[in-house]
């Protein structure tokens, strides 16, 4: 209960201008958003994108937030559409086969515009891909195991035989790497 009143603190804090409050409530939700973004999408670009953006979207309308009884539910909530629309985008613009792009017509994206955006997508997934392989073996394993297969930490903790304290310090670090390399 500590834990839901501290979110309901940090978030009127933000309303009152606290940037500290929004880096605090931000480290406190991210591992729960990225949990359930990475296995709605397993795209960790996208994601970590979408997370930032409810929180850049939190802070520039702060102003007019209103009080909140169930912080994590909002942000959630908030985080979900985001990551809806990205994934409604991402099928507008790649269901397309590559040989049917030449059969688009004069009125939909030109074929340069699509071929730009494949690009962009090829590219974001090769910095993805690079940043993971800076991952160590055991980050990777521990990343696999938390979001892929959506074990919890008591889970990893028995599973792998090693203290929840460890996992935890070294999900933190793969994530914080990975955000790093991303951004």
């Amino acid at each position: 209960m500590q834990s839901v009143n501290h979110e309901i603190w940090l978030w009127n804090e933000i309303r009152y201008n606290n940037e500290r409050a929004l880096y605090q409530l931000y480290m406190h939700s991210y591992d729960h958003l990225f949990g359930y973004g990475i296995r709605s999408i397993q795209d960790t670009a996208r994601v970590m994108e979408c997370i930032n953006e409810v929180f850049i979207e939190v802070w520039t309308k702060r102003d007019r937030l209103p009080a909140v009884e169930k912080v994590q539910g909002y942000l959630f909530i908030m985080f979900k559409r985001k990551l809806s629309r990205t994934i409604n985008q991402k099928q507008l613009v790649f269901s397309i086969p590559d040989e049917d792009f030449t059969a688009l017509s004069h009125n939909d994206c030109s074929y340069e515009d699509l071929l730009i955006a494949y690009q962009t997508e090829e590219e974001t997934k090769n910095r993805v891909r690079q940043a993971v392989d800076k991952l160590s073996p055991r980050q990777k394993e521990l990343i696999r195991l938390r979001y892929y297969e959506g074990l919890s930490l008591e889970e990893i903790s028995e599973k792998l035989n090693i203290s929840l304290r460890t996992i935890y310090n070294t999900i933190h670090s793969a994530i914080t790497l990975l955000r790093k390399e991303l951004h």
